[in-house]
């Protein structure tokens, strides 16, 4: 999808007929906008259907990949020695941790 054109509720209402025919010639998007903000998009049907096949790609924050040939219970044991000797540094004989 390339830069959707930009144009307000108020003519989008005015030809609307012609600007969906427009969008199912051009196989191109529409962007709708209410006082200057975009509030919806007009696209084709073809582009519609493409976008819910796609599947989505969800990962969640702190996320690891698992990378062949790499031991990945090693490498969490080894991550937690290093922050456990991370935090036994930072910390001063008689100063609160929490």
């Amino acid at each position: 999808m390339g830069k959707a054109r930009e144009i307000p509720f108020s003519e989008v209402r005015q030809r609307l007929t012609a600007i969906v025919d427009e969008v199912e010639k051009t196989g191109g998007s529409v962007k709708i906008l209410r006082h200057g903000k975009a509030v919806a998009v007009l696209i084709g049907v073809q582009e519609y259907r493409a976008k819910l096949e796609r599947k989505p790609v969800w990962t969640l924050a702190g996320s690891l990949t698992a990378v062949p040939g790499v031991d990945i219970e090693a490498s969490l044991r080894d991550l937690s020695q290093r922050r456990i000797r991370d935090r036994k540094r930072r910390t001063r004989p008689g100063a609160r941790t929490f």
